[in-house]
């Protein structure tokens, strides 16, 4: 089947319809960006199959490929976060924080282990 933007809903920025998680956690501190921004390098290590990005196969599907790109985390901007654009790596995860917050946001696509990831 060739890729038809209608049925596979991956990038927020095709269509109005978005398929994002935000998951969000306060804190009784302030939110150290340095030390979240090393944490979250570190744990996308061992959860590989949340560095990825959409591509096309040689039929045209959509697959989900390896991303080496390092895990965007951000100051929340109270604005909309475009997963899969180059602001957050290519990647289909992001993480976003403000003062005592920590924002995950993820595609369903990304959540799901058993989706076709081609190296």
């Amino acid at each position: 089947m060739k890729h038809n933007p209608d049925i596979y809903l991956l990038y927020e920025y095709m269509k109005k319809i978005a398929y994002t998680v935000r998951i969000k956690v306060t804190l009784r501190e302030p939110v150290d960006s340095t030390m979240l921004n090393q944490a979250a390098q570190e744990a996308i290590r061992r959860f590989p199959y949340f560095a990825v990005s959409p591509g096309l196969d040689e039929g045209e599907n959509i697959v989900l490929r390896p991303n080496a790109n390092p895990i965007a985390v951000l100051p929340e901007e109270n604005a909309r976060l475009v997963l899969g654009s180059d602001k957050v790596g290519g990647h289909l995860f992001a993480i976003t924080w403000r003062d005592r917050s920590i924002w995950f946001n993820f595609s369903t696509v990304s959540a799901v282990p058993t989706a076709r990831c081609s190296g």
